[in-house]
């Protein structure tokens, strides 16, 4: 009997950290949706990388990422007078996007220009996606990658994403892990020899010695070649929200964005000022 009630439990706490994870995935896709964060568009586009883009930031750069969805010549529903486009078509149209986003000054165009651009060029309009197809495309990215990313990134400097983090905090760290990937936004604790000896730094040693010598230039450039954000992991593990909000500003992207994630991370902690 005792088995049975432990098991009941486990299945209804998994279930209620499903409902958790599906919140807090919902909450930060709407907040991908704003004008001044990705913004959301059923034609493609260029990103300021030259990437192939659609929706709420979702990249697709090969045919596999567009072969199940629906594409259409005109905005609207599925129908007789606007049929989904067969397998050729979607082919030739990404070969041509690719073509397109390769030119560095059609990538620097707002969205709209790229639109009438892509039609002076090919005598055909860019397709559209279906919205709730890019939504549901769009939250599978976040739940697969972004989510299990950044709940990984920041129990580097040892933060629990679920139980230490507020909402606010929750959605700062998941833009940073969204926009940038995570090859791009990596955190480590500095006072931890563990992490630094498994990293491929040039400077272990010195690290491991002293880890405020991250400070020095050469040290510092080391690390954020290798993709860390030293000062932004150590104000995070010193569980300091206004450092977090300075250090979390991202050189070539919007100031609004930039500005939005700040306020984030200056209500990051359900208990701030704590130090492990």
């Amino acid at each position: 009997m005792n088995r049975l009630k432990r098991a009941l439990a486990m299945v209804q706490d998994e279930k209620r950290m499903d409902e958790r994870k599906e919140k807090i995935i919902d909450n930060f896709y709407e907040h991908l949706k704003q004008p001044e964060i990705e913004d959301f568009s059923r034609t493609p586009y260029c990103d300021t990388e030259g990437k192939n883009t659609v929706g709420a930031g979702l990249r697709i750069p090969q045919y596999k990422d567009i072969a199940d969805l629906t594409l259409t010549s005109k905005k609207g529903p599925v129908n007789a007078d606007n049929p989904a486009w067969r397998e050729p078509q979607k082919q030739s149209f990404l070969k041509q996007l690719n073509e397109f986003c390769n030119n560095k000054q059609i990538r620097n165009l707002p969205r709209k220009g790229q639109f009438d651009k892509y039609q002076k060029i090919y005598h055909e309009t860019m397709p559209y996606f279906q919205a709730d197809e890019l939504d549901a495309r769009g939250k599978d990215y976040i739940r697969q990658n972004a989510l299990p990313e950044a709940i990984k990134n920041v129990q580097n400097v040892g933060i629990d994403f679920y139980n230490d983090l507020t909402d606010d905090g929750q959605k700062g760290f998941l833009d940073m892990q969204y926009n940038l990937g995570g090859n791009k936004f990596k955190l480590i604790d500095l006072y931890d020899p563990e992490q630094i000896n498994k990293s491929s730094l040039q400077y272990k040693q010195e690290l491991s010695a002293d880890p405020e010598s991250y400070r020095k230039p050469e040290i510092y450039k080391d690390l954020t070649d290798h993709d860390y954000w030293p000062a932004l992991s150590m104000e995070s593990k010193n569980r300091n929200p206004a450092g977090m909000a300075r250090e979390s500003h991202r050189i070539g992207i919007n100031n609004k964005r930039n500005n939005v994630t700040k306020g984030y991370f200056e209500n990051a902690f359900k208990n701030p000022w704590k130090s492990d």
